[in-house]
Order: structure tokens, then sequence, then C-alpha cells
């Protein structure tokens, strides 16, 4: 295959070979170009070759009205399938890896490659578990073909006894995601991610640390978070590993879990993990009172779109903590937090309410801050029902604001003053 097009500049070569699948009368020539074309699509997983792919196996204009005028291109016929399957082969990156492994089969037969894995008498199946696993995802998702979850996971299974790890990861996720399918069932999931990892998949260690956290097995969770974390540099497992620490410090009130805790939500919160930013933030804030770095995680990009640490941001500004103290500031944090789009937060709110009756970094306005202790009391924050009874009860003095002294005549009578 290197040799072919050897001839022609490099950055010409998918072009020339998608003109000789196209137009060239002499079959064996087409065929050779077009297995340069899917060899380079598989084995380099290049986008220029699978788009090219994609542009060969998709209807024309022609095709979809029924013209007669175009019912062949060279050796290829218009394939939706397979152009589906080229399209997903883009951007997901386990169907390019399955692909990947059958790289010498699939650039050696010159059908489809959707017809070649949907062939139900294709005896590859049955004793190649890369194929059988190619077969088995494809189905499932219903990529280049009918989905067919059932039959997808027959191959897949078939694929796994045969000692394919994916296969038998993939089978474990399927079992435990009632997205994928109906039938869900964790029980059934976990000896197939046990499977996975006795052949050599790691990644169902990160699966089984969540569904055993969910379970209320901490100790079991522990095992396979460890795991995770060690050999895949997991940042979710990095998280559960800190929950878990942070949990055991609480109830041995044990300095040294703490410290563990802060360590594996440290590492979780630097893969910009939000739910780790958030913690460790909660734990500086909250629990160390450590201020500098509680203001170092809420600063972060990514903290910006969680509502806890704005909320932080806020506290900080304007009590003068680690910071200067900016009223304006820390409203303009409150703010952010208050109006998040999926979880506005009711402490937030709060102290938007609190800032109005205060006047501080606003205007002093009762009206403004009833409104937003509505809300918040409108979540069951007490703090805000309290406050609302407080103002129908003891009403706030208004502070008066300073009027500037008006200097509109002073021109006139500078000039117009008798002496």
């Amino acid at each position: 295959m290197k040799d072919f097009l050897a001839t022609t500049p490099a950055e010409l070569r998918l072009t020339v070979a998608l003109d000789l699948v196209q137009t060239c009368d002499y079959a064996p020539l087409a065929l050779k170009a077009l297995r340069f074309l899917r060899h380079h699509a598989i084995a380099y997983d290049n986008i220029e070759a699978k788009v090219k792919l994609y542009t060969l196996y998709t209807t024309n204009e022609n095709e979809k009205s029924g013209s007669s005028s175009s019912s062949s291109r060279g050796v290829v016929q218009a394939n939706a399938c397979e152009a589906d399957l080229w399209t997903y082969s883009l951007y997901d990156k386990s169907i390019t890896d399955a692909l990947y492994a059958c790289n010498d089969i699939l650039t050696t037969d010159d059908r489809p490659v959707t017809e070649m894995i949907g062939d139900n008498n294709n005896p590859q199946q049955k004793k190649k578990p890369d194929i059988a696993y190619l077969a088995g995802l494809l189905t499932t998702r219903g990529v280049g073909c009918k989905q067919d979850v059932q039959r997808g996971m027959i191959l897949l299974q078939r694929a796994a006894q045969l000692g394919h790890a994916k296969a038998a990861y993939e089978l474990g996720k399927l079992w435990d995601d009632g997205y994928s399918y109906s039938q869900r069932d964790r029980s059934k999931a976990i000896p197939w991610y046990k499977r996975a990892i006795e052949l050599g998949d790691k990644r169902a260690h990160v699966d089984l640390a969540n569904d055993c956290y969910a379970a209320r097995e901490p100790a079991r969770a522990r095992e396979h978070a460890i795991q995770g974390a060690q050999w895949l540099n997991n940042r979710f497992c990095q998280y559960l590993l800190g929950v878990l620490a942070f949990s055991s410090s609480l109830s041995m009130s044990n300095t040294t879990t703490m410290a563990e805790a802060l360590k594996w939500l440290t590492a979780a919160a630097q893969q910009d993990f939000a739910l780790a930013i958030e913690e460790t933030a909660r734990l500086y804030f909250k629990i160390q009172k450590d201020y500098a770095q509680a203001y170092r995680w809420c600063s972060t990009s990514k903290a910006g779109d969680i509502p806890f640490c704005q909320t932080v941001l806020g506290d900080l500004y304007r009590n003068g903590w680690a910071v200067s103290r900016d009223y304006n500031k820390a409203f303009t944090h409150y703010q952010h937090a208050a109006s998040h789009p999926e979880s506005p937060n009711h402490y937030a709110q709060h102290m938007i309410g609190e800032m109005y009756l205060q006047g501080q970094g606003v205007t002093q306005d009762i009206k403004s801050a009833k409104s937003w202790f509505e809300q918040a009391a409108s979540q069951g924050y007490e703090p805000s029902r309290q406050k609302l009874y407080d103002i129908v009860h003891n009403p706030p003095v208004t502070t008066p604001t300073p009027q500037k002294k008006s200097y509109r005549w002073s021109a006139l009578s500078l000039f117009g003053r008798r002496k």
C-alpha cells in the first residue's frame, strides 16, 4: 500500500485516490485506490481520508431524486450506512479504535465496512474478537446500521468470551446505563466490569468505584477509586477518595485523613473537575478558615460557573478576608451566583437583599431588598424568611442619601454681588 501513488506528491495522494475511485474505468486500480483511502482513514486516523470516504458514499442530489443519470460512480455505489460510519469515526474515539484493531481485515476486503460487519454469516465474527467487538459496538449504537441493542450485546458477549477486554467493559456500561439499555441491571454490570479488569481494561475501576459508592459500600469504593486514581489519573476517582477521606476525618477527628482529603481533592481540582474545585474551596473556607487558599480556588476560570465559589468570593470581598474590602466586587459575585441559569444560589440571593438593605455597594433600597429576600425565602431559605418578618415588624431605618450642594447660580452671584 505504501508504494501506491508513490510518484504523486504526498499532499495530493488522497485527492488523486478519490478521483480514481470515482472516475477510473479499470476496476482493479479503482479498488486499490479505495483500499488506499480506507487504510489512511483507519490506520492513520486521517481526517481528510475519512471525509473523502464520506463523500464517496453520500447520496448525491440526482440519486435522491431518482434520476438514472448517476446510478454509479466508479466502483462505489452511494451508501447511506457507510457514509454514517465514516461520519461517526470523525469524532467517536471508541469507533476509531475499534476500526484500527480491524485494519488488516478491513483493508483487504473491497466491500463496504458496514456490509462486512453486518454479515451474520461472516465466520470472522465468531473467530475474531476485534470484528465481533466492532460489530457489537456499531449495532448497539445504531451506527451504519439499524440499532439493535439485543443483537449488539450478543456480539459483544461473543467478543468478551474470546478475551476482548473492551467488549467486556462495554457490556458493563450497557447494563449500567438506563439511557442506552432499558433493562438496566447493575448486578449484571458488575461481573462484566470485573471481567474487563481481569482482561486488562482498568477503566472499569472508575465505574465500580462509582457503583460501590452509590451502593454505600465505601471500603470497596475506595479500593477501586485508588486503582482508578493511580493507573488512570482519573479525576473522578481522585475526587471520590477526597470525599471518603473527608468523611473519615469528620467521624474520627483525624487530621491525617483531612490532609489526605485535601491531597486528593486538590489533585482532581487541578484537572478542572468542578465538584472537586467546589469541595476544595469549601474545605478551605469553612473548615480550615484559610481564606487565601479559598480565594485561590474560587478565582480559577472553572469556578466562574460554580455558584458556591461565587458566594465565597462575595463573602471574602464583603468582609475583607484575604482581600481588600470591596462591596462592588462582592455584589457582582453574589449576582453571578444568584442568577446562575441551572442552580441559582439562595444564599447569594439573600446576601444581595442584605446589601440592598444596608446600602453596601448599592444605594439603599428596601423594596429591592424585600424582592431578593422573597426569592430566597421561596426556596426555603429560613434567614430570608426571618428578614422579611423583621422588615414588616421592625421597619429598618432608611439612611438618607447625601444631597450634593448645587452651584447653579454661583457664577451669577460672583459677578452680581454688590460691593
